[in-house]
């Protein structure tokens, strides 16, 4: 996927991103190499836990760079990130700017809000082609649409917080048909249907609401200062993206992988989105010590 703006017209949570691709990658190679010594208990304790380790940090990489390609930043760019990390470079940012991390807290969670959404979209696409009846999981899909709610209205009180403006938020959100196609492209129609179903029961977890409430503020209700924060309901979301799944006089089961990449694709390749792109999300914090410089990305 070609890059949807230039490096320099990013906003800096999205090269925060890359940075965070580039430290993970530098994360995994200092645990690959040190080996299980470290790490307690017998020897095969010490190695399983040293490869739990590095799946952990795989599967963060991963989670982060599906983001990063579904707000349209290019293969190129995420591939020399990591390549840096690879090479044993970290980017150190010491002390963090508790503003940056606000910012990055709210990228994260409407990143999850659009995740959820394209993995809800298409699985109620994809039980429909089927036949499959959702009536037994009914409480399911009702957790999952508090964990939406919940992480809604979190966003909403964080960003009215720090008064985010227009310049930091934005590409956070999706803004039109074909860049919901993307976040579907990229984010749920790459997945097989097992695969798909293991992600939407994570997201209808309870823990997911129970863990924004724990944070959220008398500011979540206040008109005067979340209204100015123009993140889309949740609810809005599902619609977007339902009418970006099922192309007008289309009912079929929206395309797989490789028919989906050339429907995102424009013609010639450029791209207008009129706040750009979707938002990432805060990676976990660092498993190992800082230990190499780097460039950023």
């Amino acid at each position: 996927m070609p890059e949807t703006l230039p490096p320099q017209g990013r906003p800096d949570w999205q090269k925060r991103l890359l940075e965070s691709i580039q430290n993970l990658a530098a994360d995994r190679r200092l645990v690959l190499r040190t080996g299980p010594e470290p790490y307690p208990g017998t020897s095969d304790q010490q190695v399983r836990s040293w490869r739990t380790h590095l799946q952990v940090l795989s599967d963060a990489s991963h989670e982060i760079e599906t983001q990063a390609s579904a707000i349209g930043i290019g293969r190129a760019r995420i591939e020399r990130a990591r390549g840096r990390g690879h090479r044993g470079q970290r980017i150190t940012r010491q002390p963090r700017d508790p503003r940056e991390f606000a910012i990055d807290t709210v990228a994260r969670d409407v990143w999850h809000l659009q995740h959820m959404t394209a993995i809800d979209v298409d699985r109620r696409e994809r039980h429909s082609h089927k036949g499959i009846d959702e009536v037994s999981e009914l409480a399911d899909r009702a957790q999952f649409e508090r964990n939406m709610a919940a992480l809604w209205r979190h966003a909403r009180t964080v960003s009215a917080e720090i008064g985010l403006t227009p310049g930091e938020y934005e590409g956070m959100w999706a803004t039109d048909v074909q860049h919901w196609r993307t976040i579907l492209v990229v984010a749920a129609y790459s997945y097989d249907d097992e695969v798909l179903d293991r992600r939407w029961r994570a997201y209808a977890e309870p823990s997911i609401a129970e863990g924004a409430r724990s944070d959220e503020s008398p500011l979540s209700d206040s008109p005067d200062r979340c209204g100015a924060i123009p993140i889309p309901h949740w609810t809005v979301m599902l619609s977007q993206a339902a009418h970006a799944a099922t192309p007008p006089g289309n009912t079929a089961h929206p395309p797989q992988i490789e028919s989906a990449i050339e429907v995102t694709l424009p013609p010639d390749g450029t791209y207008d989105w009129t706040t750009s792109d979707t938002a990432p999300a805060v990676p976990p914090p660092s498993t190992t010590a800082e230990h190499v410089g780097g460039t950023e990305p």
